[in-house]
Order: C-alpha cells, then sequence, then structure tokens
C-alpha cells in the first residue's frame, strides 16, 4: 500500500472567523524583500485604446495579504465592465477555480473564462473544465516520497481539491495551516489510501505544491531539477511566492494561457496588458504587449515588466488600471487605505 508515513491530522471546516493566526503566519512568510516599492504607477504611458484584454495574477497581485480584493480593485473591475464591457477581464493563477470564485463575484467576472494551475486548467466561465494537462504519476510518486524522506511538506492538486500527502513536522511553523490560508479546499490525505489512487491513475494531478523555508528553496529546486528518477522534461519548476516550490506538467506556463485566451478572443498579445507578483508571471509578462509588477512583487517579475505598481495591499492593480482609462478619477478615502 502505498501511503504517508506521517500521522493523519484531524483538521475541521475552513472559518474564516477563526483564521487570524493563519492569516499572520501568511504576511509574514509571503512579504518579499523589496527594495523600492512605487508610490505611484510608473512606466511608459500607456493610451487606453492600446488595451484590449486584461490577464491578471491572483495571489499577491488581485488578492492582499489577507486573501481579500482591495475596494480599489472591485470599483475599478466593475467600472470596467460596465464601461468597457468588451475588454476581458481574465483571471490566470496558480490557484483552482474553487478558491478565487468569491473574488470573481465581487469583481463581476462571473462570466469570463479562468486559467488555474499556471494554466494546466482552462476553465468555462460556468467552472466547467474545458481543458486539463496532468503530471505523470510516476513523477507524482516520485516527488510525493522525496519530499517525505527530507520531512517537507507536500500538496497534490485536482482541478477541485487539494490534498495533504506529506507534512513538515516542526513546532513553530504549520504549514497545513498556512496552506490553507492559499486554498481552504484542503483536506488531510496522509495515512489513507490517495497515494493508490494516485498510482492507479483514478485522480488527475495537475500541479504540486511544496511550502517551506525560504533558506532552503534553492537546493530543493537544485535537487528537484538533477533527480535521476525524473526524466527529462517531466514537469515545470516555478515560483508564485520566495518560500513555495510549485511543479506544474511539462510545457505549463502562464504564457500558453495568455496565447490561449488571444486566439479566443481575437486579440493580439501587444494589446494585452498583464499583472502579476511572482516568477510564474515572467513568462506572460514577456508574451504580452504590457506587463505590470506589483509593488510587492519578486525581483524576477520587477526585472521583466514593462510598467511597475503599487503593492497588493493598496489596489496596485485598480490604480494602475484607473491610471490609464479613468486618469481624474478621485477614489474614496476607504479606497486610499493600504493594510498594515
Amino acid at each position: 500500500m502505498i501511503s504517508s508515513q506521517n500521522q493523519r491530522r484531524s483538521s475541521s471546516g475552513w472559518d474564516p472567523k477563526q483564521s487570524e493566526r493563519r492569516r499572520s503566519s501568511i504576511k509574514a512568510l509571503a512579504k518579499p524583500s523589496v527594495q523600492q516599492r512605487p508610490s505611484k504607477p510608473e512606466g511608459p504611458n500607456i493610451p487606453a485604446d492600446k488595451i484590449k484584454m486584461i490577464i491578471s495574477d491572483v495571489d499577491g497581485t488581485l488578492f492582499d495579504d489577507d486573501h481579500g480584493v482591495h475596494p480599489r480593485v472591485i470599483d475599478c473591475f466593475k467600472w470596467l465592465r460596465a464601461n468597457k464591457p468588451e475588454i476581458p477581464i481574465l483571471p490566470v493563477t496558480g490557484k483552482q477555480l474553487v478558491s478565487i470564485n468569491d473574488m470573481r463575484i465581487e469583481c463581476d467576472l462571473l462570466d469570463m473564462p479562468v486559467g488555474a494551475c499556471h494554466g494546466a486548467i482552462i476553465y468555462n466561465p460556468d467552472g466547467t473544465v474545458q481543458s486539463q494537462q496532468k503530471i505523470n504519476k510516476n513523477t507524482v510518486l516520485s516527488v510525493v516520497d522525496m519530499m517525505m524522506k527530507h520531512n517537507k511538506t507536500c500538496m497534490l492538486y485536482e482541478h477541485d481539491k487539494v490534498h495533504c500527502v506529506s507534512l513538515e513536522e516542526r513546532p513553530d511553523k504549520d504549514f497545513f495551516e498556512i496552506s490553507k490560508g492559499f486554498d481552504p479546499s484542503i483536506s488531510d490525505k496522509r495515512g489513507t489510501d490517495f497515494l493508490e489512487k494516485v498510482d492507479k491513475e483514478e485522480v488527475v494531478i495537475c500541479k504540486i505544491f511544496c511550502p517551506m523555508e525560504e533558506t532552503v528553496i534553492e537546493d530543493f529546486m537544485t535537487l528537484l531539477l538533477h533527480e535521476p528518477r525524473f526524466p527529462r522534461d517531466s514537469f515545470k519548476l516555478t515560483r508564485a511566492l520566495p518560500y513555495i516550490i510549485e511543479l506544474c506538467p511539462p510545457g505549463v506556463d502562464k504564457a500558453v494561457a495568455l496565447a490561449h485566451f488571444c486566439k479566443v478572443y481575437g486579440i493580439a498579445p501587444e494589446n494585452t496588458i498583464t499583472f502579476g507578483d511572482g516568477e510564474n508571471d515572467v513568462g506572460m509578462f514577456k508574451a504580452s504587449g504590457f506587463s505590470c509588477s506589483m509593488g510587492n512583487a519578486m525581483k524576477a517579475p520587477r526585472e521583466n515588466c514593462t510598467h511597475r505598481t503599487l503593492t497588493n495591499n493598496e489596489g496596485g492593480v485598480g490604480v494602475f488600471l484607473d491610471s490609464i482609462f479613468r486618469p481624474d478619477y478621485q477614489p474614496p478615502k476607504d479606497q486610499t487605505s493600504a493594510i498594515e
């Protein structure tokens, strides 16, 4: 029987009212060091008629550090949907659809398709799966085995569920609770027959998620890239945040999702603007005509963007789009404050 060696923990449903400790942990981990954060949008002027499509990352971009959406972003998106309905606004995220549905409702995006798990899954607006790519089962099981042996956390993603199959045991940090802040649908599958189901291909794994201390991330990325058990090009390695390694199916990239949506809508990449904060956003940055990194972005997107904006906690996406589409707009006071 293939199963986790870690003792299974009991877990109850996710209750936002009891998540303050988890959110505080996420804030402490998720905030990368940034030398200078812009106080206003930076970069060459963009004429409004040049933007035909908007594609945005979610975690650290549309979501603030409390995993909510800043009022400035909500107001901007609703204005665009009402006044510029011909411009698609598309989330392309490392998350699953179920984890961003509240955001889609708040921002009036329920009629828009979604690229999820870094583009491994394309969802139709009604939530059905249009297309899905998977990681080979042998690769999945080998990565899980490696993480177990090194006492590291490993989460396996289906299109609508997240399964914890290995958990780093340490007294000062609970990666299960931290990960729940990103995807409340996480369930604990240690000590169950779930890995047997993976081996029998009864489930499709489209992403592997491994949070750990940032000080050991580079070592584990090197270990994964040079592990002889993994055939060449058996996965795509990326990071959305400095302390998380993510493995996707080979060839999967947000740039591929961008190309798909450009074809669907008949819009040229040069008329697309992309927003993001992580290394996993660099591909779509390079593929789009305009790219905007967040004030809280990692180094790679900061160095590969055409523009910069304020942080996720300051509604940076809304601020930037307002500077293009309604430059004279003065937001209410509650749309200008940042989350400390």
